[in-house]
């Protein structure tokens, strides 16, 4: 406990040895994982001037925090200071990078080589950020909604998802010797017949989960040869319930080893095996949405 107003975006470190979370509150705080099990809680609090943060994203080395603020729809970027032993001691702002979004940000990333950073948001523009806040690349991802965005774990592929019934796939590529080169169109899933509310990639980055307002979720292959033309393989097409009449999206999240693949509707929350069987429904799970 801590914050005072709705939490809105969470994020461990790659160590797990930290949490960050965003607040309406204007704060964000960083948790030590150490301490969950104890009655106090430790933490670190950063304070968003005039602002307040929506998404928040350590870098893959833990020395900064990312942030996307909700007002401006602007990225700020924390430095992040830290005593000998390594705990966090004090945090300073180092970059507000340059407006191109128009609307609030829906998601923010950064690729897990820390060579680029994402940011979608509802005027439908994806956009490619070195961490020093230039501008690599900004897509359309010509959706009438977008709805998610996200990076592969192994971060050489970037994918949207929205009103229209695939999930666009693009491979970042840099030279060797690490110079950004191009944004691809690597691939597409196609099969759900409405909009695709939201994606999962597995921590190989071999394996993909998909859910849609058509009601089913779908797990794909796509460790394929897109290079020659070779499309998805896909693995399970689970037909969850009848098309969704919630105003609510949809959620789903694959297991880091694609064995499981967890779906969150409304309140409730939903445990499949990859193939499709075995559902164990946890009914209101929480009293509101799950998001």
């Amino acid at each position: 406990r801590g914050h005072t107003a709705p939490v809105l975006g969470l994020s461990f470190d790659a160590s797990g040895d930290y949490l960050a979370s965003c607040s309406e509150d204007r704060t964000i705080r960083i948790w030590y994982s150490a301490d969950f099990a104890e009655r106090e809680h430790k933490y670190h609090r950063i304070n968003v001037e005039l602002d307040h943060a929506r998404k928040v994203c350590f870098s893959p080395d833990s020395r900064a925090l990312v942030t996307a603020l909700e007002d401006t729809t602007g990225v700020r970027v924390f430095k992040l200071n830290r005593k000998k032993d390594g705990t966090i001691q004090g945090s300073t702002v180092v970059l507000d990078m340059q407006k191109r979004h128009d609307m609030p940000i829906i998601n923010l990333a950064i690729a897990s080589t820390g060579k680029f950073i994402l940011t979608m948001s509802g005027d439908n523009k994806l956009i490619l950020w070195t961490p020093k806040g230039d501008v690599l690349e900004v897509l359309d991802t010509r959706q009438v909604t977008s709805h998610w965005a996200d990076i592969s774990p192994c971060g050489r592929f970037i994918a949207c998802s929205g009103f229209t019934t695939d999930v666009k796939i693009w491979e970042v590529k840099f030279s060797k010797s690490g110079d950004f080169q191009s944004v691809s169109r690597a691939m597409e899933l196609k099969g759900h017949t409405s909009a695709v509310y939201h994606f999962s990639f597995s921590a190989d980055s071999r394996r993909m989960a998909t859910v849609s307002k058509d009601g089913s979720f779908k797990v794909w292959d796509i460790d394929v040869k897109y290079e020659l033309h070779q499309d998805p393989i896909l693995l399970t097409d689970k037909n969850h319930f009848a098309e969704t009449t919630s105003s609510n999206p949809m959620l789903a999240a694959i297991s880091p080893d694609a064995t499981t693949v967890a779906v969150a509707s409304d309140g409730a929350l939903y445990l499949y095996r990859a193939d499709g069987s075995g559902c164990n429904c946890l009914d209101v799970v929480h009293s509101g949405e799950i998001t």
